[in-house]
């Protein structure tokens, strides 16, 4: 088993994270892994906006302007593989004074 920084959820949790923070805010909703709940009806853009702070916030990623494709977060099994794609480049991504200080 890989080891996690102190406080992040272990990359098999982020979909549990996600599916209780979706309880949260559809509560009594159950939605399957690969269910789209924007084409549900269940999300709007307000939601995604939601999402997107969330995602940031509690699994400490940096969201750019390129990653908010609705691709990205339109369904549980696809916003978790998004963060853990996230979380894994993260430890190459921003690197102060960047790569050519010396």
């Amino acid at each position: 088993m890989k080891d996690q920084p102190s406080g992040d959820p272990a990359p098999d949790d982020v979909l549990a994270e996600l599916r209780n923070f979706f309880g949260q805010v559809f509560p009594g909703t159950d939605f399957r892994t690969d269910e789209d709940y924007f084409l549900r009806g269940n999300a709007d853009s307000l939601f995604a906006l939601e999402l997107v702070t969330f995602v940031e916030q509690h699994f400490r990623v940096e969201i750019a302007v390129e990653d908010l494709d609705l691709d990205n977060f339109r369904t549980l099994g696809r916003t978790a593989a998004f963060v853990r794609r996230k979380r894994a480049g993260a430890t190459v991504e921003r690197r102060p004074g960047g790569a050519g200080d010396g």
